[in-house]
């Protein structure tokens, strides 16, 4: 199965793009009562298997984030201004608040086991569910500004204008074609390592939407294979989960990824391309290996079957085209 990374928080238009391309994908998730309604719906229909880290403890991760939006309210007025909160854990706060180094004490002591809300894994979890809301609540920002474009474009044609190309919102109405748009760009590195720590080892195809995350793979994995890049549509059978699952089965196995044939999946004449997906394989690297390389060598979980997983992990870039 494919793993949706590094990001736990799928917006509600990629996932059947996603899933209509690769079938059931596998997302990880920090914290249960952050599972948004559409995600919940898709997991019932078996579109999506959300994961859950293994060894945190829901309920201290729940208070400990309830604590930290808390505290990003009362600082910022944003509780998704990440930076924000981390920037202040080194800094006296000049409101005579608590600071966040405060906060975090107390939620600690707390807790019935203080090691563990001060591991790693922990603190990976918690960062993760705080990103998880940054990222729904900017998704529900776009959602709302493209009414306001549709709802332009109504009033034009009631009063007789023209239409226009773009709204008076401009470059925000166009989340493919802006770099600013890019979730991804936004504390790309922790994202990536928390996801790391948290990921389970049991998916080998690995991919992702965000531009600035598929940079940063490939500049720490320059040992990774080009093997595709192409532009796809989805509503072809040979494009989608099936062929798509033979694919990634041969490049999982092979000794010599750039052997694998991907002609059965070209564009044919007349076409329009939905998405353009890159595809990179790292050689003699299993999964669990490949975490490891991201957590420093800390990553201890294997799976039962990690002795008989795929040789090979498939990183891909998945960029969907504005209609």
């Amino acid at each position: 199965m494919i793993q949706y990374m590094p990001f736990s928080y799928l917006p509600e238009s990629l996932l059947g793009v996603l899933t209509g391309l690769f079938g059931p994908i596998a997302v990880g998730q920090p914290l249960n009562a952050l599972v948004p309604a559409h995600m919940r719906a898709a997991a019932e229909k078996g579109l999506l298997r959300l994961r859950y880290p293994a060894g945190v403890d829901q309920t201290a991760l729940e208070g400990a984030f309830k604590s930290f939006t808390a505290w990003a309210d009362l600082h910022k007025g944003k509780s998704g201004d990440l930076t924000g909160f981390f920037r202040s854990e080194q800094e006296q706060d000049p409101w005579g608040q608590e600071s966040a180094r405060h906060i975090r004490t107390q939620i600690r002591q707390a807790g019935q086991n203080t090691s563990a809300a001060q591991s790693p894994l922990f603190q990976a979890a918690l960062f993760s569910a705080l990103a998880h809301r940054y990222d729904q609540q900017r998704d529900a920002l776009e959602q709302d500004l493209g009414s306001v474009a549709s709802l332009e474009q109504k009033f034009g044609k009631i009063v007789g204008e023209p239409a226009e190309p773009r709204s008076s919102l401009g470059a925000l109405l166009a989340p493919q074609e802006t770099a600013a748009s890019d979730t991804g760009l936004y504390m790309t590195e922790q994202r990536i390592e928390s996801w790391a720590r948290l990921a389970s080892p049991s998916e080998s195809v690995l991919i992702t939407t965000s531009p600035a995350v598929w940079q940063s793979l490939l500049e720490r994995l320059p040992d990774s294979i080009p093997v595709l890049h192409g532009q796809f549509d989805s509503a072809r059978p040979d494009a989608g989960p099936n062929g798509f699952a033979d694919l990634f089965a041969a490049l999982l196995q092979a000794q010599d990824p750039r052997t694998v044939s991907t002609q059965h999946l070209a564009l044919k004449a007349g076409e329009k391309p939905l998405v353009t997906l890159g595809l990179h394989v790292l050689a003699a690297c299993r999964f669990p290996e490949l975490l490891a390389r991201f957590t420093k060598g800390s990553f201890q979980r294997q799976p039962p079957e990690a002795a008989s997983s795929p040789c090979n992990t498939v990183l891909g870039l998945l960029q969907v085209h504005a209609t």
